[in-house]
């Protein structure tokens, strides 16, 4: 026990040194948010297995834990993962909140979870956008925080159903200068390749992405009744166990807009039940921050509100997952189909 509390000791320190020198304080740089996982890994050995999912186009580590039982049972896999666009910090925030969550002893929603599956995290989906971001202090361009190594939008490269109508011009865009560039073509990034495999590989039956801002559960688009009654029941499920509730935004069921995200594409390979939830509602965001630093205007800047931001949406999260096992036993088929 005395060696467990050094080793917390010595992360807190370098944690504490690494986000001090810089602007974005108190947010982690990149190696900060890695010393955490690897405290988290070195504190609960028999519970949580580190790993280097693959590398980001500048060469980053992609790190992903995977949480649970310690029982040796094989069990079905979800997913919460966060900062696919790399300027959204709040993001990494509540997925590694989510992990010491899910690493409560004494915490009857996270031992219910992991009686039942397995939760693989990926706090930083996107180490490029968030190594620019820190360098940047926050000043962005978004283009160049936003985005990959090679200036892609991440969670527009997963493709889009041919023949689909794209009305909005959130949904994506092929011109290389937009801050929501598409790429070259679907799935063409290490990053995205990286999750479709592992969604492939653990078949996630559902999965929750964390973005920021906006305070909005947005479920992914998908065309059959099975699918959407699922990921209904998810999105209101994760509502109801939010002290601070989001609103729920079904527009996905009105207009087809697919963005080409990486919960469209999960649906696809995996059949995944996954819905993205922007952080943070406007009244978060204040404080004594410089406003003319775009990155405050969706990460809160007061560590108290960051930590109820995160805490409330790792259960809401830990929630969501458990209704989507229930609803599907685990078990998804993909839903493949013909991107552009």
């Amino acid at each position: 026990m005395r060696k467990r509390k050094m080793r917390w000791a010595v992360a807190a320190a370098l944690l504490l040194l690494s986000a001090s020198g810089g602007g974005l304080a108190p947010y982690p740089d990149l190696a900060g948010a890695y010393v955490e996982l690897r405290a988290l890994a070195e504190a609960h050995p028999g519970k949580v297995e580190l790993m280097v999912g693959g590398k980001s186009a500048g060469g980053r580590d992609i790190m992903v834990v995977r949480v649970h039982a310690g029982d040796g049972k094989a069990r079905p896999a979800a997913l919460i993962a966060g900062n696919i666009h790399g300027d959204e910090y709040i993001g990494n925030r509540a997925a590694t909140a989510a992990i010491s969550l899910l690493l409560k002893e004494d915490d009857a929603l996270a031992a219910e979870a992991l009686e039942h599956f397995d939760v693989y995290v990926i706090p930083v989906m996107n180490p490029d956008g968030y190594e620019a971001t820190w360098a940047s202090n926050g000043e962005g361009p978004p283009a160049k925080t936003r985005r990959n190594a090679d200036g892609v939008d991440l969670n527009r490269n997963f493709g889009k159903p041919q023949g689909i109508p794209l009305p909005l011009g959130y949904s994506g865009s092929t011109k290389p200068e937009s801050t929501r560039y598409t790429g070259p073509e679907p799935v063409s990034e290490p990053e995205s390749k990286m999750v479709m495999a592992l969604a492939r590989d653990k078949r996630f039956f559902a999965a929750i992405d964390f973005h920021a801002s906006g305070g909005i559960i947005i479920p992914a688009l998908a065309d059959d009744a099975f699918t959407q009654r699922g990921l209904r029941r998810m999105a209101n499920t994760y509502r109801a166990n939010q002290a601070m509730p989001y609103i729920i935004q079904m527009f996905p069921y009105v207009l087809p807009i697919y963005q080409g995200s990486m919960e469209e594409g999960m649906l696809r390979e995996a059949g995944t039940l996954a819905v993205l939830i922007e952080l943070g509602k406007s009244g978060d965001m204040k404080g004594g921050r410089k406003k003319d630093n775009y990155f405050w205007d969706f990460n809160p800047s007061d560590p108290k509100i960051i930590a109820l931001v995160s805490l409330d949406n790792a259960r809401a999260a830990i929630a969501a997952l458990i209704e989507g096992f229930k609803y599907t036993g685990g078990k998804t088929e993909p839903k493949p189909v013909k991107v552009k």
